[in-house]
């Protein structure tokens, strides 16, 4: 059985406070969705997936996705991370043995989707309840799951650190933006 938990539409008002336990449930809720037509109740409201699809503001989940470059650009220079980053992952010094339009292409498409989902859950929290919700996915999806590919192709906990790392960062700031946009 469901807990009910509070989440706004848009256009509804934003409450004062909202229970950090209920966002966590909120993310659950929908993670736990496995079909289009199951039911998810939030506020004495039943809502279908195809409902909080229509929540998302795709402008903001744009410009987030530029964002995103802009900090894996920061992020991978040689101000910060990038000389690790490129001596663990023994990456190539000639850019002409990479497909760059995959690999950006692919990276954008990715980013787009992610944060297109990320925009649905939290679309109408407070501030403080979008950086805790991206924050918390962040943590329980994206490290999760590249921790255990990078468990199984025996990489580096630097590389891991250094790349989950990133992804925490750019959905915390993204679900604050995607939040109260």
């Amino acid at each position: 059985m469901l807990t009910k938990c509070p989440v706004l539409n848009r256009s509804e008002k934003q409450p004062n406070q909202q229970n950090e336990t209920c966002i966590f449930q909120n993310i659950i809720i929908f993670a736990a969705a496995t079909h289009l037509h199951e039911l998810i109740i939030f506020k004495n409201k039943t809502m279908y997936i195809n409902n909080l699809i229509a929540n998302i503001h795709w402008i903001p989940v744009l410009v987030m996705t530029i964002f995103s470059f802009a900090l894996g650009s920061f992020w991978h220079s040689p101000v910060l991370f990038g000389k690790v980053w490129k001596k663990e992952n023994n990456f190539p010094d000639s850019k002409s043995e990479l497909n760059l339009a995959l690999i950006f292409g692919g990276t954008a498409v990715l980013n787009f989707i992610a944060l297109a989902g990320l925009s649905a859950v939290v679309g109408g929290l407070t501030l403080t309840d979008g950086l805790l919700t991206g924050f918390s996915i962040s943590i329980v999806w994206t490290l999760t799951t590249i921790g255990g590919t990078y468990l199984f192709a025996n990489r580096s906990l630097k590389i891991l650190a250094i790349d989950a790392g990133m992804y925490i960062l750019l959905f915390s700031i993204a679900g604050t933006v995607l939040a109260i946009w």
